[in-house]
C-alpha cells in the first residue's frame, strides 16, 4: 500500500513538473535586407508590437533585427533614416537587439573606400543570412517585413 502511495505521489509530481518548468521565451528574428525606409520602419513597428504583446501577457520575448546587404543602412550612423528610433530601441528596449553583417561591411568598405560607421549598441555578426539560418535552426521564428 505504501509503495502504491509513493508511486502515485511520483506520478503526480511528473504531471505537475511542466507547470513548474522555466517559462518559455518567445524568440523572433526579423530580416532587414533592403534600403527601404518604409520596410525598415515596418520592421521596427513589428518589434514594438511583438514586445508589447508578450509583455502584456507577462511572457518573455527576445527580438533580433538582422541587417545585411542594402539593409545595413538602417544601422549606419551616417545614413540611417531611422537612427534616432534605432538608438531609442538600443537604449530603452532590452528585448530588441540589432545585428549588422560583417560581410556586407567589408564590401561597403571596398566600394566606398572608407570605414562604415555603425550606431552604438549594434552587434556584428559574420554573415547576416547565416545568422538567420542558425537562429531558425535553433527554433527562432522568422519575419521578413
Amino acid at each position: 500500500m505504501i509503495r502504491l502511495a509513493v508511486l502515485a505521489a511520483l506520478l503526480g509530481l511528473s504531471v505537475m513538473s511542466p507547470a513548474l518548468a522555466e517559462p518559455k521565451t518567445h524568440r523572433v528574428a526579423i530580416q532587414v535586407s533592403e534600403n527601404d525606409p518604409a520596410r525598415m520602419n515596418l520592421a521596427l513597428n513589428n518589434a514594438v508590437n511583438i514586445v508589447k504583446t508578450y509583455q502584456d501577457r507577462k511572457e518573455m520575448v527576445e527580438v533580433r533585427i538582422i541587417t545585411y546587404g542594402p539593409g545595413v543602412t538602417l544601422v549606419r550612423s551616417d545614413t540611417s533614416p531611422l537612427a534616432t528610433r534605432v538608438k531609442s530601441f538600443v537604449e530603452g528596449v532590452p528585448e530588441v537587439s540589432f545585428d549588422v553583417c560583417d560581410n556586407t561591411l567589408v564590401n561597403l568598405r571596398k566600394t566606398e573606400g572608407k570605414e562604415i560607421p555603425i550606431l552604438d549598441g549594434v552587434k556584428h555578426v559574420e554573415a547576416g543570412a547565416v545568422t538567420l539560418m542558425d537562429l531558425q535552426e535553433q527554433g527562432w521564428s522568422y519575419i521578413r517585413p
